[in-house]
């Protein structure tokens, strides 16, 4: 999916191209040593429990998930459930919005032995303003689903593409519609990052 990216073009060859040796070196053994090693670079220089993992460019692998297990990661955010939002970004502006539904959610949340948050889409990357109404229409579809099956809605941006364009208006205007979806309907809405909701789904 994000390798039909046009930036990802060259990815995208050579991973058709080595398929069985790339399968063959994200086997667990190797992903785990990874891990490890990127987990401690990263505490070592910040000072916090790393706690949680999301794959660069979603290039997820069944190796990957359980090695996450393995090393006792709480959270992943590796898995995504709204494509229509990479259809736009390749220009197919015609696709609509794919149907969020409770089973392909929890088929999703079925990966390892951690808590998974799937992911809609980048909303924001590199949003032009010609984009920004279909970009914020297909936002709030899934917004509306998300409330509607009581499934959390789980905001992702990139820390460049979300200034280029209208990004950060986007997601002022997401965030702006769902308080008001909450507030007519007469309940809390919460906005928490990923650890705080995997330690409270896991005290429950």
């Amino acid at each position: 999916m994000v390798l039909d990216l046009p930036h990802e073009t060259e990815n995208k060859r050579y991973a058709a191209t080595h398929k069985a040796e790339l399968e063959a070196d994200h086997c667990v053994e190797n992903c785990r040593a990874r891990l490890k090693k990127g987990r401690k670079i990263l505490e070592d220089a910040l000072g916090i429990k790393i706690k949680g993992f999301r794959a660069p460019a979603l290039q997820a692998s069944s190796g990957m998930f359980a090695a996450l297990s393995a090393e006792n990661y709480l959270y992943d955010s590796s898995t995504c459930y709204q494509e229509t939002g990479w259809d736009y970004l390749v220009g197919k502006l015609d696709t609509p919005p794919r149907e969020l539904d409770t089973a392909r959610w929890q088929k999703l949340c079925s990966k390892g032995d951690f808590i998974e948050f799937p992911l809609p889409c980048d909303y924001s990357w590199q949003l032009a303003e010609e984009n920004f109404e279909l970009m914020f229409n297909l936002a709030k579809h899934d917004v509306d689903r998300c409330f509607e099956l009581g499934l959390p809605f789980v905001s992702l941006c990139h820390v460049d593409p979300v200034f280029d364009g209208c990004g950060i208006k986007l997601l002022e205007s997401v965030y702006a519609y769902a308080r008001k979806k909450a507030a007519d309907a007469g309940v809390e809405i919460l906005f928490e990052n990923m650890d705080t909701v995997s330690e409270i789904l896991k005290q429950n």
